[in-house]
């Protein structure tokens, strides 16, 4: 039913896309705009006229200035784009299909959501164990051997669950008690 769903969401977001696509292309070059203009302009100098704030030689000069630009505007077209935009046309369907295909090779579709109360049950285990680990910890020698590979637990466990501060500090403690490259390394990246 999902599969349902994420496909409709698809189709939907495409239909924009398909839409501009398969608009007709029009041409708006530099000519069409000038002449726009110019028209307009021609409008404008009949409604001064016709309003009497210009009249006879003014009136005459301006409307001659004015088809004088309309008969010089460039005859450059700007090409249409309309093979261009039909050509775009198979990637709208492509790529979501390319993303799908991914997602079905690399991800992990059939992997089951877990619930919330699930996650926290989890965490809650989690927090009790490394509270546990710290309480054994506090008991030990920090010199001994049990110690340092007890503080770089606490460091790699701490380091999953994001808590950058914590993991460096037990790794520190390990690091006192006898010098490992592999893990001073890793504390230096943390």
């Amino acid at each position: 039913m999902i599969w349902i769903a994420i496909l409709l969401l698809a189709l939907a977001a495409m239909v924009p896309l398909v839409a501009t696509l398969l608009r007709p292309v029009v041409a708006r070059g530099r000519r069409e705009a000038d002449l726009a203009l110019y028209r307009a302009q021609l409008v404008e100098l009949e409604r001064e006229a016709e309003a009497g704030r210009l009249e006879g030689d003014a009136l005459r000069a301006a409307q001659v200035e004015v088809q004088r630009r309309l008969l010089q505007a460039p005859e450059e077209v700007a090409p249409t784009t309309r093979g261009r935009a039909l050509g775009l046309l198979p990637l709208v369907f492509l790529i979501p299909a390319a993303g799908l295909g991914l997602y079905l090779v690399q991800g992990t579709p059939d992997m089951p959501s877990a619930p919330h109360r699930e996650r926290a049950e989890i965490a809650a285990r989690d927090d009790a164990l490394l509270t546990r680990l710290r309480e054994r910890l506090a008991g030990l020698d920090p010199m001994s051997e049990t110690a340092r590979q007890g503080f770089v637990m606490l460091g790699n466990a701490e380091r999953s669950r994001g808590n950058a501060d914590a993991a460096a500090e037990a790794w520190r403690r390990a690091l006192a008690s006898r010098f490992d490259v592999e893990l001073a390394g890793d504390l230096v990246e943390m």
